[in-house]
């Protein structure tokens, strides 16, 4: 019998002061894997045991995230009024841990340096209300937009689309928190660098500064830095971008991970 450990489960609520899940539950696995070393470390200080653990990040679907040709992606932003814009994408529900209240925090000194920057959230608002009341905070109204959930092929699109992909994730209160990030390396796989927080797996997904950038968490101040240093960079933009393509096509398609997959359970069999 074997576990896969995402994240939040091994957090501790801080109201409960008790983790997500009952370590009982896992006691008796014959193998835990983990998504992410970031994962493992935290189940460890929980208490958890992971004797018999591995690490084995998750994947992206390269058949599917891929990059567009110019003209597709021309006619898109043509459609959309978004030809003249830099856009900053983050592809996820719009709930606390994903973080997208400090890009949104971000914007006003991104603005600034990048006079045409907007931010575009894709998925399903879960506080979106919130967050709406900051933007109107910020004066922002014009510069961010919440998307909801869109079918999967205009979503790639929108990937194909954005000059920097954003996931600025935080470690909540309720001990939740991303355990890895596979839009991070969906958005890789269309050759898009990512700016994202170190509190989380997320940081696993990049190599900072090689393809994608790594912002203090709940830092707006670092954050704008991060996407301005992207934005205004054309070269250095497409550099890391195409460093994430190469590095997500060559380890984190879901053949390569499926594989490691089956050497670790087939030795669980044997």
């Amino acid at each position: 019998m074997f576990f896969v450990g995402h994240g939040t489960e091994f957090g501790i609520n801080e109201q409960s002061n008790q983790t997500n899940t009952d370590p009982v539950l896992f006691e008796k696995s014959d193998k835990l894997i983990f998504v992410s070393e970031f994962t493992r470390r935290i189940a460890m200080e929980n208490k958890f045991l992971i004797e018999n653990s591995v690490v084995i990040h998750n994947g992206g679907d390269a058949h599917f995230f891929k990059v567009m040709s110019a003209n597709k992606i021309h006619v898109f932003k043509e459609e959309r009024g978004i030809n003249q814009q830099k856009n900053i994408l983050t592809i996820g529900g719009v709930h606390d841990r994903k973080g997208q209240e400090w890009i949104i925090r971000a914007m006003p000194t991104v603005l600034l340096s990048v006079p045409n920057a907007h931010y575009y959230c894709i998925g399903i608002g879960l506080i979106k209300e919130k967050l709406e009341k900051v933007v109107k905070e910020l004066n922002l109204t014009e510069n961010i937009h919440f998307l909801g959930r869109l079918p999967d092929e205009e979503m790639l699109h929108w990937l194909n689309a954005c000059d920097v992909f954003g996931m600025t994730s935080v470690h909540c209160q309720t001990g939740d928190f991303e355990g890895f990030g596979i839009a991070i390396i969906e958005a890789a796989l269309c050759a898009k660098p990512a700016v994202v927080s170190d509190a989380s797996g997320v940081t696993e997904a990049v190599l900072d500064r090689e393809t994608g950038l790594i912002s203090r968490e709940k830092d707006s101040v670092d954050i704008s830095n991060k996407i301005c240093e992207l934005l205004q960079n054309d070269e250095l933009r497409m550099k890391i971008g195409n460093n994430a393509f190469k590095r997500a096509s060559e380890l984190y398609t879901w053949e390569v991970i499926i594989k490691q997959y089956d050497k670790v359970l087939t030795e669980l069999i044997d």
